[in-house]
């Protein structure tokens, strides 16, 4: 996955290496900020925090879907603090958008397929629960919020033409979805 790129004059960039509390006491100064490659718990936590008191924080972290994305950021702290982990993130969250470039074979250029998490109460409530591995049927059920998988995503580029089967199958979640879409399908199938 690609982190989503925000630059715009109101957006205050950290490089996370000021102290806790200074790089706080600069949030409390801004409205909008974004945490660059969130890669551990400190980082994370004061991304967290910062959301906690009502600011907008972007952050960008590469995996696979918007699930692994929440479930990325809980399993970063220790098992002792996760079940307050995830209520703050669940309290604090609103979106998660995951996405995949695809070079675009009828025109030059990319184009992006997104998964896209909207933080619905019912998906508030699987995070605080610990059944994060329910979300993907919570986007499913979720389009009238504007949620969507990942594969929906892919398979509406597909269906347009707009780019390659093998390179859709290369980068969908559920690959069994996408095989029968191949010219020469994998002898060796084992993903389901």
């Amino acid at each position: 996955m690609l982190p989503i790129q925000i630059m715009r004059e109101n957006i205050v960039h950290y490089k996370l290496k000021l102290k806790r509390e200074s790089a706080l006491k600069h949030f409390s100064h801004q409205r909008v900020e974004e945490l660059r490659r969130q890669a551990g718990g400190e980082t994370i936590e004061l991304a967290l925090t910062a959301a906690s008191t009502g600011h907008l924080v972007f952050g960008t972290l590469h995996t696979q879907s918007a699930a692994k994305t929440v479930d990325r950021v809980i399993e970063v702290f220790p098992s002792s603090e996760q079940a307050q982990i995830r209520s703050t993130l669940a309290d604090g969250l609103r979106a998660v958008v995951a996405q995949v470039l695809f070079k675009r074979i009828d025109i030059k250029g990319r184009c992006c397929a997104q998964e896209i998490l909207i933080a619905t109460p019912a998906v508030r409530n699987l995070i605080r629960e610990n059944k994060t591995y329910q979300i993907n049927s919570m986007i499913q059920t979720g389009k009238k919020f504007g949620m969507q998988l990942l594969d929906d995503a892919i398979m509406e580029l597909l269906q347009k033409g707009k780019i390659d089967p093998d390179e859709a199958y290369a980068k969908a979640n559920e690959k069994a979805r996408f095989r029968p879409l191949l010219k020469n399908p994998p002898t060796d199938f084992t993903e389901a």
